[in-house]
């Protein structure tokens, strides 16, 4: 069947390059016939131990916009030299166009972030915290920052800390003086009902009782 392409696979066979017979396919015998042709012509062909590596060098110099009709680039002195050179200097390209791209990534997240807090803070400045008159005299308040309500999801072991993209909700923290996590409280902005009150592991915390009550007590002040 190869040997129905121009009869350049019989000539490839009358040169003992078996070899390249079976690596190079009908599709590539048309791609790059010419560059075959002038391969032979100027004996190149010997120097060719793997037609992949070849083929990768050609696919180069399209790359590079190099002219591959001109034997001054298909035909260099030392190959391997010249394809393992433009091989560092393609990656090097292509490094620095994925460290662009990730670098713009990164800005875009960034600006991103910055808005999202913007955003959020605009919403949830005008709640206000309380004191709660029971065992430390723990404080209930809302959290400010999107970062501090990821926090607060990392340290109890729930999920709070996407809770800032629901803008029905407002959630907030309760502590004791020493700053010790008590509980997360999400409330219904809405409703003005408090959702739920989760201790570590969303566990019910000890104090729900009393904060549900507090709350309740200050929900017009704190709203």
């Amino acid at each position: 069947l190869k040997l129905n392409n121009g009869g350049m696979f019989e000539t490839l066979i009358k040169l003992h390059r078996e070899d390249l017979v079976k690596q190079i396919t009908i599709t590539d015998m048309k791609k790059y016939h010419n560059i075959i042709r002038l391969l032979i012509k100027h004996k190149y062909l010997d120097r060719i131990k793997e037609w992949w590596d070849y083929k990768d060098y050609i696919k180069q110099l399209e790359y590079f916009k190099k002219d591959t009709h001109s034997p001054h680039y298909l035909c260099p002195a030392n190959f391997n030299a010249e394809h393992q050179k433009l091989s560092k200097k393609i990656y090097d390209i292509q490094l620095k166009e994925r460290q662009k791209k990730e670098e713009e990534l990164i800005r875009i997240r960034e600006e991103k972030d910055r808005q999202d807090q913007a955003e959020f803070y605009k919403r949830i400045k005008k709640y206000k915290p309380i004191l709660l008159h029971i065992p430390n005299n723990m404080i209930i308040k809302p959290i400010m920052s999107i970062e501090d309500m990821q926090e607060e999801g990392h340290k109890m072991h729930h999920c709070v800390g996407s809770y800032w993209k629901n803008t029905n909700s407002l959630i907030l923290v309760c502590r004791t003086e020493q700053d010790e996590r008590v509980a997360t409280i999400e409330v219904n902005l809405k409703s003005k009902k408090i959702i739920q009150v989760r201790a570590a592991c969303n566990a019910d915390s000890p104090y729900k009782d009393e904060i549900t009550k507090a709350l309740n007590l200050n929900m017009n002040y704190i709203l």
